[in-house]
C-alpha cells in the first residue's frame, strides 16, 4: 500500500474517533435551570438542518432533544456559525454544543464530552477519470473543495 494511502487512512481514523459530542461548560449552573440551551449550526444535514417547514431537525438535534427529555429539561436551540460554537460555549451563551464536534487533545483539556453517539468519516473523493492519482504529489495543481469553516481536528 502506498505511503500516501496509509497516511490518509491513519488521518481518517484519527478524525473519526470522536466525531460527535455534547460538551458541557465548565460551570454546571445549567443543572439549576429548567431549560438546556444548546448551540448548533443548523446548516449541516443530516445532523442539524431545517426541514421543508423550517423546523430545526436532524440527527444531532434529535439526540439533544432526547437528552433534555431524559434530564427533565426544556430545550432551547441557539443557532450560530460553526466557528463560533465553542466560543459560545466558553462565554456561557450555551450550556452545551451538539453539532458533530470532533474531540482532540486541546479540546479535551477544556471541555467535558459525551461518549460518541455517532461516527462520521472524512474521505478524499477523486473523479473516476483521474486514474493517475496515486500519491499526494499527484494532487499538485488540482482543485479541491472543503467547508470553509470546517475544523476537522
Amino acid at each position: 500500500m502506498d505511503m500516501f494511502i496509509r497516511n490518509l487512512i491513519k488521518g481518517l481514523i484519527l478524525l473519526t474517533t470522536f466525531s460527535a459530542t455534547i460538551s458541557l461548560a465548565e460551570q454546571a449552573d445549567w443543572l439549576t435551570k429548567d431549560t438546556l440551551t444548546v448551540g448548533t449550526e443548523g446548516m449541516y444535514p443530516p445532523f442539524t438542518y431545517h426541514d421543508e417547514s423550517g423546523k430545526l431537525t436532524g440527527y444531532d438535534v434529535e439526540v439533544a432533544r432526547a437528552v433534555s427529555e431524559k434530564l427533565g429539561l426544556k430545550i432551547e436551540f441557539k443557532e450560530t456559525a460553526w466557528n463560533a460554537l465553542l466560543a459560545g460555549l466558553n462565554n456561557g451563551r450555551f450550556d452545551t454544543v451538539v453539532n458533530q464536534v470532533s474531540m482532540n487533545p486541546e479540546r479535551s483539556k477544556k471541555y467535558q464530552s459525551s461518549l460518541p453517539y455517532s461516527y462520521s468519516g472524512v474521505a478524499l473523493a477523486i473523479r473516476s477519470e483521474l486514474k493517475n492519482i496515486q500519491a499526494e504529489k499527484d494532487l499538485k495543481g488540482l482543485k479541491g473543495g472543503l467547508a470553509f469553516t470546517s475544523q476537522l481536528c
